[in-house]
């Protein structure tokens, strides 16, 4: 059975460009990004370019990176139907005799949690997530996939994501190089750009020993 990897990120400017592609070619396995963010894109660009064009340089960061992930939760809400069918026509294209393995990032990471908890595809096996919001956007209201392997890696440094805390999802640190000890607003996006982290994902699902 040949083992196909459907990559997901988020939908702000950084995390949607070329870096799930460095990700994906440092796995080394064959592979397809889910590109979603056009659905969503051009209201959320306006909106975030319209709130975040004044106040001092550090006010504008930091209301970027806020704004970025409320435009993201609502763009997608607003426009869910359309990404779970979407997301099904693309799964539809990879062969029955695949397996599938999800890795997302991001706003990503809930929008495959959504599909494969109300929709779900018997051929997804393993499901990776890297900076997953979903303690922010759904409270405790998740829980493990059945029948999926789960594994979570999250950043202390990570101001959007940490770990989940569930049964049956397997929470592991990853641990970025960052000139910032305590507080790196780009340690979010640093899973998508980490060697390391390439190496262990693939061995997980290789199955390698470590």
């Amino acid at each position: 059975m040949t083992k196909r990897i459907v990559f997901s990120s988020g939908v702000g400017k950084i995390e949607r460009e070329d870096l799930p592609k460095v990700l994906a070619k440092r796995i080394g396995l064959p592979y397809i990004i889910f590109k979603w963010q056009d659905i969503v894109e051009d209201s959320s660009d306006k909106l975030l370019d319209r709130h975040t064009s004044y106040g001092s340089w550090l006010n504008r960061i930091l209301k970027s990176f806020i704004y970025d992930f409320i435009y993201d939760e609502t763009s997608y809400n607003i426009n869910k139907k359309e990404i779970q069918y979407k997301i099904s026509q693309e799964l539809s294209n990879i062969s029955e005799d695949e397996d599938i393995i999800i890795i997302a990032h991001s706003w990503g990471c809930v929008l495959f949690y959504d599909y494969l908890n109300e929709i779900g595809d018997p051929r997804v096996k393993q499901f990776f997530t890297f900076g997953c919001p979903l303690p922010l956007s759904k409270g405790e209201k998740y829980q493990e996939l059945k029948g999926i392997e789960w594994i979570n890696y999250w950043e202390a440094n990570d101001p959007i994501a940490h770990q989940l805390f569930r049964k049956g999802i397997e929470d592991r640190r990853h641990i970025s190089k960052n000139i910032f000890k305590r507080w790196n607003p780009l340690a979010h996006i640093s899973y998508l750009t980490s060697r390391t982290l390439a190496k262990k994902v693939k061995k997980d699902i290789t199955h390698e020993k470590k």
